[in-house]
């Protein structure tokens, strides 16, 4: 969606706007009676390029801002970091699932599993996941989400 906008800057324009409509009939007045030799065509071309001439200076004056907006609707990007430092090799205990005995993973593991229950999550049309991981440096993530390794500083 997009529009243009005229406004006018000075806090006076009415009042130019009052000089203009006395300046335009001074001028009509004029010509009106002005005695010069000149036809009735030139006279209303004369009279209508003086009115457009003080027409541009009250214009001018009333310091007119033209405005162009537009409204663009990118998708949302949602960043997901993930950690690739070296302490992502460590080993938790994961407590039991369901009844299953303490399993030991390492963060890595983890996180990867969590990387993969985010991609079946159903995201709107607008909006979609941006991986990037993170250690001593920042990389963007491509497709090989499952082939993380955990080589960075600390």
């Amino acid at each position: 969606m997009s529009g243009l906008d005229l406004s006018f800057q000075s806090d006076r324009f009415l009042l130019l706007f009052l000089v203009l409509f006395f300046l335009l009939a001074w001028s009509y007045f004029l010509y009106r009676r002005s005695e010069a030799p000149l036809k009735r065509s030139t006279k209303a071309v004369l009279v209508a390029l003086r009115c457009l001439a003080i027409l541009a200076v009250i214009f001018a004056l009333g310091q007119p801002l033209l405005s162009f907006s537009d409204k663009v609707t990118r998708p949302a990007e949602i960043a997901v970091l993930v950690d690739t430092s070296t302490s992502m090799n460590f080993s938790d205990v994961v407590g039991p699932a369901s009844g299953s005995e303490d399993v030991s993973k390492s963060r890595l593991e983890v996180a990867e599993e969590v990387l993969t229950e985010l991609q079946a999550v159903q995201l709107p049309e607008a909006a979609k996941f941006q991986y990037w991981t993170f250690s001593d440096s920042l990389n963007r993530l491509g497709v090989e989400l499952l082939s993380l390794n955990a080589r960075g500083v600390r």
